[in-house]
């Protein structure tokens, strides 16, 4: 047990574990090993300009290099995902893990953001890193909507998505301090057309299910196609991972409508739609125990348990990698 029984190391770089051997309750043997979930022989560039935050992570070594470039959006928490990162680059990815928000003189909000900003980031990678044979857009959350809409908008760069706990729609923005309804997203400094989040005051009461609202929107709006995202023109296999016990938003449900989307516009390239019964929204590619706690900064109910989210963390981090081994 840890504090606040956390028994995880996920944004560590390493875990220590000691186990002992008792006898009669003497203990008659012990042994202590460390675990690295990364090389160790990783280049990590960094930038944290105004125009670019951003770390390139990839292996020293040449030779590992498998012509692949990731990038790499994280959520609503904002910032960088250093110990995915690192995970991804020690498997032969060029990884680019990209800050949009939150972080430096980024928007301090997740409120019309500059897609702009990110736009020209994943031009740059490409511009910067010939060797680059294929990129992928590899986001979670809320950045698995900003990665299925990048990709949706600039499909001659991307060649595919990873998009875990996704929205198939463009959702109103996300701040603790405006709670005017305003787009997550924007570009040329226009607004992008959203999708509003329908909260009722009861919805605040703890365990707090960000949900609820979600769902609200999707019962009482049943057409949101005005803020749909256009997947169809999406220039690459589509990867889908979610849980169906996700109390952030309904990530199953808006799965199952990306499905019907592509589906219904022919979508030429492969598809894959891994929903996980009883997951929630913390489905894991880094090499961590299931997280006890059920809660987003000891507020947010998750959803899940450690069971679902284990299973479906160890299920869905294999799939990824087949689904890149074929991009």
């Amino acid at each position: 047990k840890s504090e606040k029984d956390k028994d995880w190391f996920a944004y560590k770089d390493s875990m220590t574990t000691q186990v002992n051997l008792a006898l009669n309750g003497t203990i008659i043997d012990s042994l202590e090993f460390t675990t690295m979930p990364f090389d160790e022989n990783l280049s990590i560039v960094e930038s944290r300009t105004d125009n670019a935050y951003y770390d390139l992570i990839q292996s020293k070594d040449t030779n590992k290099l498998n012509g692949i470039g990731i990038v790499l959006l994280g959520g609503s928490e904002g910032g960088l995902h250093s110990s995915k990162a690192k995970l991804i680059a020690s498997k032969g990815f060029t990884v680019f893990n990209l800050a949009y928000f939150g972080v430096g003189v980024l928007p301090k909000d997740l409120i019309n953001v500059p897609l702009d900003y990110v736009i020209n980031n994943i031009k740059l990678f490409k511009a910067n890193n010939p060797h680059l044979k294929k990129v992928v857009l590899w986001g979670g959350s809320k950045g698995a909507e900003l990665a299925l809409l990048t990709a949706s908008m600039i499909p001659g760069e991307i060649n595919g998505v990873i998009a875990s706990v996704p929205s198939n729609v463009v959702w109103q923005g996300i701040s603790q301090t405006d709670f005017t309804p305003k787009s997550s997203w924007q570009i040329q400094n226009n607004p992008l057309t959203f999708a509003p989040i329908i909260f009722d005051q009861k919805d605040f009461v703890p365990p707090i299910k960000l949900r609820l609202g979600y769902e609200r929107t999707l019962q009482q709006i049943p057409d949101l196609t005005f803020a749909e995202i256009p997947v169809e023109k999406i220039n690459g296999p589509i990867l889908l991972i979610s849980g169906t016990d996700d109390q952030v938003w309904p990530s199953s449900i808006m799965a199952e409508k990306l499905e019907q989307r592509l589906r219904k516009n022919s979508f030429k390239h492969k598809l894959v739609n891994l929903i996980y019964k009883d997951a929630g929204h913390w489905i894991s590619t880094e090499p961590a125990s299931p997280k006890r706690a059920r809660y987003f900064n000891e507020v947010f109910y998750v959803g899940g348990n450690v069971n679902a989210d284990g299973l479906a963390s160890s299920d869905s981090t294999k799939k990824i990698f087949e689904f890149l081994a074929e991009i």
